[in-house]
């Protein structure tokens, strides 16, 4: 066993906090759910370490069971009376996606042996492996995790706490992702050893396309990286177009700059097309409120379109501003810059990394149809995204359950969108749209579930509706 230099912070850390501080905890797996790229230590024969929100996760976890061990009779009468009807539901779905998960699991067991062959002369041979056992254990964790997170936002104080957190995050992954860029071209020795040394995944931060460095700040790769950055821009922008109060408009404005220079610099394609969605949608829905009187959010869509209008010129000229300084202070040709472009939109599907991926949705959902009700066993099959991920895995009934899940979170939020509270009416604005770009990065490049960020957004939308009350 290696401990690593985060290790050495954050173990002690964490244990010290599961004792005194116990709800900071949940906060640090906030902090920390992006950093998919960093380990706190390694065991041999292991092929990742030990990420530092799996750590705070399981502790908190931990000292939530370890405070209620004593009121186990109660329980049942706190879930009957005191949890209210909206999050019984939602555990109830989870509770069923989990089930469905497990079947999916015990699979290769009832079918032992069997192989399964498809086009291409590619074959699956039916079987549990180590590796499943392990993914099953962390949508086990994951999502006893969100449950949990549902209880534990039951008030404005700790909703906005958790806002925060992620606020402050991602300003931390941003500055640290430019850091990342400059470092490259000023030849300064890049400290990967500190968010970059997980075991499995240490090398790919170091990514070129057209001598162009990309950009993965703490995560495994710019594409994960996307994956959060989508599903924080939400937040960012809708708080900083309708002025939400609990944050100063200069802070906004600051992680905002940040927020669209990494954005750039990642030089994905799922950053590029999600940050014009994002864009969209927002402009859909202002309109939409400047319209319709009876929206809570009609008083400040005048002053939305103004700030959207900002907005707009503001990325133009960031985006601009990052293509001078490549250019004039890096040495970065711009023809290479425009070689970048044209790789990561026009030419995507015809890289190697579009023929990959349609590659794998097409093997995935071939798996999929040998074994469409129950799928071929958890952890079995891993294609380029959630989708024939999930149907492969899963069959029918895991997506179904998972859709249940992420569809009630998003009609919870539909009923706290226009409510008399301004805050709550734009968080909930935020929530919504963050959870739709997490579908949007699923659908197109991210085939794990295993990410905390979309899990406690999709807590939080749960909560939401119970906190208005």
């Amino acid at each position: 066993m290696e401990i690593y230099v985060l290790g050495y912070f954050l173990i002690p850390l964490g244990i010290v906090l599961l004792f005194l501080k116990p709800d900071m905890l949940f906060y640090l797996t906030v902090f920390f759910a992006p950093f998919t790229a960093s380990a706190l230590l390694s065991v041999s024969k292991i092929i990742t370490g030990l990420q530092p929100v799996y750590y705070f996760a399981v502790l908190w976890v931990l000292s939530v069971i370890i405070r209620n061990t004593c009121k186990l009779k109660n329980i049942k009468q706190f879930y009957k009376h005191q949890l209210s009807n909206n999050k019984r539901k939602f555990i109830n779905l989870t509770l069923l996606f989990w089930l469905a998960s497990l079947i999916s699991f015990l699979t290769p067991i009832i079918f032992k042996n069997k192989v399964i062959n498809f086009a291409g002369n590619m074959s699956l041979k039916l079987y549990v492996s180590k590796g499943s056992v392990t993914q099953f254990f962390y949508l086990t964790l994951i999502l006893l995790f969100t449950d949990l997170s549902v209880v534990f936002i039951n008030n404005k104080e700790r909703l906005y706490s958790t806002i925060k957190t992620f606020m402050y995050s991602l300003l931390f992954t941003a500055i640290w992702g430019i850091f990342q860029f400059i470092s490259f071209y000023f030849r300064i020795p890049y400290p990967y050893y500190i968010f970059n040394n997980n075991k499995g995944y240490a090398q790919l931060w170091y990514q070129i396309i057209y001598n162009i460095h990309r950009v993965n700040s703490v995560a495994t790769e710019p594409s994960t990286y996307s994956f959060f950055l989508l599903m924080m821009i939400p937040f960012v922008l809708i708080f900083w177009i309708y002025d939400l109060d609990i944050f100063k408009k200069t802070y906004l404005t600051i992680l905002l700059i940040f927020t669209l220079m990494v954005t750039f610099l990642t030089t994905s394609t799922t950053s590029y097309i999600g940050l014009i969605l994002i864009l969209l949608l927002i402009l859909i829905l202002n309109i939409y409120f400047n319209f319709n009187k009876q929206m809570n959010l009609n008083k400040k869509s005048n002053r939305g379109f103004v700030n959207i209008i900002i907005l707009i010129i503001s990325i133009i000229l960031i985006v601009s501003f990052i293509i001078v300084l490549a250019t004039h202070m890096l040495n970065i040709k711009l023809i290479h810059i425009i070689g970048t472009l044209k790789f990561v939109s026009i030419n995507k599907l015809n890289t190697k990394s579009g023929i990959d991926r349609r590659k794998g949705f097409v093997n995935a959902i071939e798996v999929f149809f040998h074994s469409p009700i129950i799928g071929v066993g958890w952890g079995r099959i891993r294609s380029f995204d959630l989708i024939s991920t999930l149907l492969a895995n899963t069959g029918i009934l895991g997506a179904l359950s998972f859709v249940a899940v992420v569809f009630y979170s998003l009609k919870s939020i539909l009923k706290t969108i226009n409510i008399k509270d301004n805050s709550l009416s734009v968080i909930s604005l935020s929530i919504g749209i963050s959870i739709i770009m997490g579908l949007f990065s699923f659908a197109v490049a991210i085939p794990d579930i295993f990410y905390y960020y979309f899990w406690i957004v999709i807590g939080m939308a749960i909560s939401l509706n119970d906190i208005k009350n």
